[in-house]
């Protein structure tokens, strides 16, 4: 929405709104096209968290601290989302893997398939290990 209408909405003026965004604690898009700028529902919420943290008395200074604090964390959240998916993807291509091995791994005994599993867990030795020594 552009500032006039965020303006109505939030009941403030548009040059608190400018002053917010000169402050950098509310971003506005401008798009190339025109010179309007533009609010999305995230400076909405940030308007209101504004008001409620006045309400507490605190400075603009310690609402922008707010402000970026929880930039920090949601960059940090994002962080390990990241991390989480790339170890989902080793985790399927880990199981593409086992699902080829498995034909190999059900012509095996009793016998062979302890002896495997102690490889594995007791000596230490990696899967990778394993199966290269087992089907070289």
């Amino acid at each position: 929405m552009r500032i006039g209408e965020l303006s109505k909405e939030m009941h403030i003026t548009t040059r608190t709104i400018d002053y917010y965004t000169n402050l950098g604690i509310i971003d506005a898009q401008r798009p190339s096209s025109n010179a309007y700028r533009y609010y999305d529902e995230e400076a909405v919420i940030r308007l209101k968290l504004i008001q409620s943290y006045k309400q507490e008395n605190l400075s603009l200074n310690e609402i922008k601290q707010r402000f970026e604090l929880m930039d920090n964390v949601k960059n940090y959240d994002e962080d390990i989302i990241t991390e989480i998916n790339d170890f989902q993807h080793e985790l399927k291509d880990l199981e593409e893997a086992i699902l080829k091995l498995k034909p190999k791994l059900d012509q095996l005994d009793k016998d062979q398939l302890h002896s495997l599993g102690r490889l594995i867990n007791i000596q230490g030795i990696s899967l990778a290990q394993t199966i290269t020594l087992l089907f070289g």
